[in-house]
């Protein structure tokens, strides 16, 4: 049986060609560029990270971006390097200084190749047509938890976690200075002399566990209601989850409304129109809902004991009023409704 070989920063890593359902699918390209993220006030910086292809090669940017952590799954240091079309990768070869945790991770991971591709490949359709993904994105936490999403537009999936494990570099090495004389310590502490994040430090901590426990899905619809006599139609819904996902409902998802697999929403945004005096008028509404409060509301709909095999269904309510200039957000589910009044929004007039 042949064997594909593959090269890693880390050591050997041997992979069947039979084990791929299609050897010749490796080679198909597409347009995507890599990128990074760490969540919001924990700070990472990338030292060696490589995304491998199939034939052993692969693809590594500038990694001069200190100070990354705009947001869990947002993307911050993204650049675009090589070419334009590139295959699907299959590895993951990352090595990074967590500045909170004064500690270098590392590790070597096997991509879910075909999971990738087919995602690649179906992309997703709105009002403005076709869409797929362009970005891959390789993201760090505290801990070493390593996730990887797919990209594009309005949409983000999570298509794997993987646990790196400590490491150590030598601070010449990371800063590529033959002359550097300080010490780890001492290279992140302006990092961490920011107030945002040494607030935060001193308030949470490091809550390790936190993005495993964001990774927790539901089975969940949105449902929005208006209160007006003549039906009103939602024309789009954007969400974005605490995981790093995003996505969209265009009218059709949302006519049809079925319950899917969703991680806990951190914000939403909706557009609808009412015919007021024979003059249509739109609408839209962007909601930010509060960590703590949407928390404790899914442990009380779905229960404390998270359980992935939970077959409760909820529905996120969001009540219109009349006026078009007030809402109320609830989420309801298991013979339980919990209003989230920390939930916050304004709504605007569009054209």
């Amino acid at each position: 049986m042949k064997k594909l070989l593959l090269i890693l920063n880390m050591g050997l890593v041997c992979c069947s060609i039979l084990s791929c359902k299609n050897y010749k699918k490796m080679n198909e390209n597409f347009k995507w560029q890599p990128g990074m993220s760490a969540p919001k006030n924990y700070p990472m910086e990338g030292y060696r990270i490589r995304f491998i292809y199939a034939d052993g090669t692969g693809i590594s940017w500038p990694l001069d971006v200190a100070g990354l952590g705009t947001g869990w799954g947002e993307e911050s240091g993204g650049v675009v390097v090589g070419k334009s079309q590139k295959p699907i990768p299959i590895g993951l070869n990352i090595t990074w200084l967590s500045y909170t945790e004064n500690q270098f991770y590392t590790g070597s991971f096997k991509l879910p190749y075909d999971t990738m591709l087919e995602l690649f490949k179906k992309g997703w359709h709105d009002i403005d047509g076709a869409y797929t993904y362009d970005h891959i994105i390789a993201g760090m936490a505290p801990g070493g938890v390593v996730v990887v999403w797919l990209s594009g537009a309005a949409h983000k999936v999570d298509v794997c976690r993987f646990q790196a494990t400590k490491t150590t570099v030598d601070m010449k090495d990371f800063t590529d200075r033959n002359d550097y004389e300080y010490s780890q310590a001492d290279y992140i502490q302006s990092t961490l002399e920011d107030s945002t994040i040494a607030k935060n430090l001193a308030k949470n901590g490091i809550p390790l566990g936190l993005w495993d426990k964001y990774r927790q899905r539901f089975i969940l619809r949105p449902k929005i209601v208006y209160d007006w006599i003549e039906p009103v139609k939602t024309q789009e819904i954007l969400f974005n989850y605490y995981n790093g996902e995003a996505d969209v409902l265009n009218a059709k998802m949302i006519e049809k409304n079925d319950y899917e697999s969703r991680a806990r929403p951190k914000k939403m945004l909706f557009y609808w129109y009412v015919d007021t005096l024979g003059k249509k008028q739109g609408y839209q509404l962007p909601i930010e809902f509060n960590e703590a409060e949407v928390m404790k509301a899914f442990a009380e709909v779905y229960g404390n004991n998270y359980n992935p095999e939970n077959k409760i269904e909820g529905d996120l309510i969001v009540e219109v009023n009349r006026g078009n200039d007030d809402f109320r957000v609830f989420l309801q589910g298991n013979g339980k409704k919990v209003e989230l009044h920390q939930s916050t929004g304004e709504i605007y007039l569009i054209n």
